[in-house]
């Protein structure tokens, strides 16, 4: 067949004897003059279709060019119209150096020896601006703003860190400009032993997979001597409803307090019992606290009905001591309010645990100077008590934590009752140092218990 010069394409159709035809995928022919030229083939193989880059970008452009009747002499490169740069021998490149952001359509232009072209199918890329690192956020969970310890002190640090694009790497612990320690792994804490005592500036500082770091917010603690309090027995004990005039030194619970008005310090223990009632600041001044020492259970009265007790009194029934709380219903009728028995008994009396050779040492836990929460035996043996008298109502969670700042224990309570009262079984836990917290809907407290 005598075809003409130019370009054609080829499809094949086979047709069965039932006339059902099936057509051949297409291919294109060359024909050329007696002595024409073949244009070279050009592609580009890097980048690839739709690579991304950030910028400052440096793209090396690399494409595959030949020529079956004759040679390749250049190859020229471009983005859109724009002319790039050329390449004269094989491999055929250009390096795109500090592009800008933005997309761009690059093409390769392939000459042979003949003068003849061809324009490689375009290669659409992106060049994006850098992704900006996010810093990461710290906070120091534990001590809390203005915590108070008794030197010498094992405070444990713990800290809360992540990073929103990456990874928390380490968190460093600081006083002022001193490094006390690191840790890489979550929790992030840091036993800083043996203070002395003083005020100290603590703080955090997190830093990133990608180096970068934050400083957390300074917490602010204080650390005062070893008490060498005087015995509580040196003052008078605070009895509801005694008149009282300005100046009256009491103690109550463990604290030494001053009668700044007259009237309200004579009034409801409910209202003004000194570190206890609902707005005691009122009336009365702490001056200081007192050592309550240590009661033989023997020295401890039974519980007799029909007896006046004061807010503070302190009975046995049953093998337990119990406080009373209310004064008017501890000297109630015995069947609502007997210590441990009666059926509203707990609404006048806090119980302080099983009767031992010793009366147990109480922690008191304060919000704005009230006493909201007290745990005993501290030292606790066996079985840790928490008594909370006025109790928010809802949700009330108890989290220890041992000396390393691990979670070990937490619990989390409806409370529907004002008197709050729990057991925490310790029996388990091994000697040694921990941190219990207390987080209701109107206040946390933190305090320190040792288990022997």
């Amino acid at each position: 067949i005598n075809v003409p010069v130019g370009v054609w394409t080829l499809t094949a159709i086979a047709t069965t004897t039932q006339n059902v035809s099936t057509t051949s995928a297409p291919i294109k022919i060359t024909i050329l003059a007696q002595g024409g030229n073949i244009p070279p083939i050009c592609q580009i193989i890097q980048p690839t279709q739709n690579q991304s880059f950030t910028t400052p970008a440096n793209i090396t452009i690399t494409a595959n060019a030949t020529d079956a009747n004759g040679t390749v002499s250049k190859v020229d490169f471009f983005s859109g119209t724009t002319f790039l740069g050329t390449d004269n021998t094989a491999p055929y490149s250009f390096i795109w150096q500090n592009n800008t952001a933005g997309s761009y359509a690059i093409t390769a232009k392939a000459t042979d020896n003949q003068g003849a072209t061809t324009t490689s199918s375009p290669v659409n890329i992106t060049v994006n601006n850098p992704t900006i690192n996010q810093l990461p956020i710290v906070t120091i969970t534990q001590p809390t703003q203005n915590q108070s310890f008794v030197s010498p002190a094992n405070i444990t640090i713990i800290a809360n860190a992540i990073d929103a694009d990456g990874t928390i790497t380490k968190v460093d612990f600081y006083n002022g400009t001193t490094l006390l320690g690191t840790d890489a792994t979550s929790p992030y804490s840091f036993i800083w032993q043996n203070n002395t005592a003083g005020t100290y500036t603590i703080t955090a500082k997190a830093t990133d997979n990608q180096g970068a770091a934050t400083n957390s917010s300074p917490v602010n603690i204080s650390i005062t001597p070893t008490s060498t309090n005087p015995p509580c027995s040196q003052y008078a004990q605070y009895v509801e409803g005694t008149t009282y005039s300005n100046g009256s030194i009491v103690t109550n619970s463990g604290g030494v307090y001053s009668c700044n008005v007259p009237g309200w310090c004579s009034g409801a223990a409910w209202a003004y019992s000194p570190g206890i009632g609902t707005v005691w600041n009122s009336a009365w001044t702490q001056t200081g606290t007192c050592s309550q020492g240590a009661l033989s259970c023997a020295t401890i009265a039974s519980y007799v009905s029909g007896t006046t007790y004061q807010t503070g009194s302190i009975v046995k029934n049953n093998n337990t001591i119990y406080r009373c709380q209310i004064p008017s219903w501890c000297s109630g009728p015995a069947i609502a309010y007997e210590p441990g028995n009666g059926n509203a008994w707990n609404s006048a009396w806090q119980s302080l645990g099983a009767c031992p050779s010793n009366m147990p040492k109480i922690s008191i836990i304060k919000n704005n100077n009230i006493a909201v929460a007290f745990l005993f035996p501290n030292p606790t043996y066996e079985e840790l008590n928490i008594a909370i008298p006025n109790a928010p109502l809802g949700n009330i969670r108890l989290s220890i934590f041992d000396a390393q700042g691990r979670l070990i224990f937490t619990q989390n309570i409806d409370n529907q009752y004002y008197t709050f009262e729990n057991k925490i079984n310790t029996s388990d836990f091994v000697n040694g140092f921990y941190l219990i917290k207390i987080e209701t809907s109107e206040w946390n407290g933190t305090w320190s218990i040792v288990k022997q």
